[in-house]
């Protein structure tokens, strides 16, 4: 492992960055025929969900080698009396079924390697229909039978896309059921303000409150962080992530983008930001939730939830490494290290970033070559309409991930592949222990 300046300008990241925090509509495609005219706009009738091959491309030409999905799926399918002609319908995987149909289509579509995060659903995980007490007998099946299949579990404690969230009471009866069959897989938490606080509290007074691995999702303001960081002090296995757009969007991008700045958790405040950038070094890991979404689905009275961009998310982190934010030794480290360590998977996987950091502006070329390749089906970048709130410095040269490779100016065609599905199976827990505790061991 390592990131080695190979010239004054060039970087090379071995392995490449994994994205642990992914949402490739996998299930909730628009097929390429124009089917759904109500959504033409000007990009074409596929804008925004070209599905889980044409993510992974745009993910891979982005620089990220591997990636893991959120549970959080919906199935769009036809329907005549429907207004567009189709409707969705949830779709949470939250079932060994449901997990079977996510690995088909990773091994039938994904080009880069790619691990799924098992869900919860609400509707199966409650004895009552007021979900006031949880089936612990149904949740001991669903997360036993995954074991071999999943690289962690989600939780939602907030509202985010699909509604899947339940009530903070019981996310110490969730973790427990998942502990005991799962005991090395952490347990992600969508969870947000005071909450954080509280389920961490909660979580440190269970018999092995201690032990459990715990992964908050996208932290995004000083109190959050602050109970991450008081966690880790009271010697909890806790680790936690930011993405991009809460590194580099602040709340008054509402007023500028509408729609566009919608997001789950909501945008913070600049001293929110600027915590958060003074304590890099207490954020584990930067992943995307790149989260693609129609033109009208952005645009409508409600928006939906999500943002795109992973086409950016290595400029804007070049961006900072050059104004002194972060170094490339602590990028390398919360990209590509400690995302492998937090989800049990091999340090080593042949997989490899060559980054340039000579471009230096805002509309640097290979940014627009982004936009373009992404197309249509890859829906809006908010970070292209907010010129000025961040600098965007460089761009990815060659990336490698798997069995997948290109020339990011070549447009060779990318193959999904078999050995493209992340299966703990096939890694061997064993293994991977071995391998952390020689790096642990120097």
């Amino acid at each position: 492992m390592s990131v080695e300046q190979v010239s004054e300008y060039r970087w090379r990241l071995s392995p490449g960055p994994i994205d642990a925090h992914t949402h490739p509509r996998v299930f909730d495609a628009i097929t390429s025929d124009g089917f759904v005219t109500l959504n033409e706009g000007s990009h074409g009738p596929q804008e925004g969900k070209g599905g889980l091959k044409h993510y992974t491309e745009v993910a891979l030409r982005s620089g990220i080698t591997v990636m893991l999905a959120m549970p959080n799926e919906s199935v769009r399918l036809y329907d005549e009396s429907a207004e567009e002609r189709t409707i969705v319908l949830p779709y949470p995987i939250a079932s060994i079924d449901r997990v079977r149909a996510m690995q088909a289509a990773i091994s039938h579509e994904a080009v880069i390697p790619t691990g799924i995060h098992m869900g919860l659903d609400p509707e199966t995980a409650f004895r009552d229909i007021h979900k006031t007490r949880l089936h612990s007998g149904v949740l001991e099946k669903q997360f036993t039978n995954v074991v071999d299949e999943c690289v962690a579990l989600k939780v939602y404690l907030a509202e985010t896309t699909g509604g899947y969230n339940i009530a903070l009471e019981h996310a110490t009866g969730v973790s427990e059921i998942w502990y005991r069959s799962n005991p090395e897989k952490p347990i992600i938490f969508h969870v947000e303000g005071d909450d954080v606080a509280t389920l961490l509290t909660n979580m440190s007074r269970l018999k092995h409150g201690k032990e459990i691995p715990i992964h908050i999702a996208h932290v995004s303001s000083r109190q959050e962080l602050e109970a991450v960081i008081e966690a880790k002090g009271a010697g909890m296995n806790v680790t936690c992530e930011v993405t991009p757009h809460h590194l580099f969007m602040d709340d008054s991008a509402g007023t500028e983008i509408g729609g566009y700045g919608c997001m789950k958790p909501g945008l913070k405040t600049k001293a929110d930001i600027d915590f958060i950038w003074a304590n890099i070094d207490q954020v584990d890991i930067i992943a995307s939730d790149c989260a693609p979404h129609r033109r009208s689905d952005k645009e409508a009275e409600n928006p939906a939830y999500g943002v795109t961009n992973h086409t950016v998310l290595l400029p804007l982190l070049l961006g900072a490494v050059a104004e002194g934010k972060i170094t490339m030794e602590q990028l390398y480290d919360k990209l590509c290290v400690k995302p492998r360590q937090r989800f049990n998977l091999p340090l080593e996987d042949n997989s490899s970033v060559l980054l340039s950091t000579r471009a230096k502006s805002y509309d640097a070329p290979q940014v627009q070559v982004y936009e373009e390749w992404s197309g249509a089906r890859y829906g809006q970048n908010p970070f292209l309409k907010l010129k000025g709130h961040a600098k965007m410095v460089g761009q990815v040269l060659f990336a490698e991930g798997g069995r997948s490779s290109y020339d990011a100016y070549a447009g060779e065609k990318f193959e999904p592949s078999y050995t493209h599905l992340i299966r703990p199976k096939n890694l061997g827990f064993q293994a991977v222990r071995q391998a952390l505790q020689k790096k642990a061991n120097g």
